[in-house]
């Protein structure tokens, strides 16, 4: 099955994994968490942009390209302050 933006998925799946797996792992030492707009985050944060661009703020979309729930998609969202009317 092919999606829209595709070809994207896989590598923001591993960055998106990444950032997650991070913030596990901050959760559980309980050191304190980054600001949204750290730089370590910008890239992420402009590839969720890319997406919901791509995807007119699907959410859905958005989650099955990278083979996540759209839950963790809402949270990025959040993460990074955006708003999906942006994007409709």
């Amino acid at each position: 099955m092919s999606h829209r933006g595709a070809s994207k998925g896989p590598a923001l799946l591993l960055s998106f994994a990444c950032s997650s797996a991070r913030l596990q792992r901050d959760r559980e030492d309980a050191r304190p968490w980054t600001a949204p707009g750290a730089p370590r985050d910008r890239p992420q944060r402009d590839q969720l942009s890319a997406l919901l661009r791509e995807h007119d703020g699907n959410v859905a979309a958005v989650a099955r390209v990278l083979g996540k729930a759209r839950m963790e998609v809402h949270r990025w969202v959040k993460r990074f302050d955006l708003s999906l009317a942006d994007y409709r």
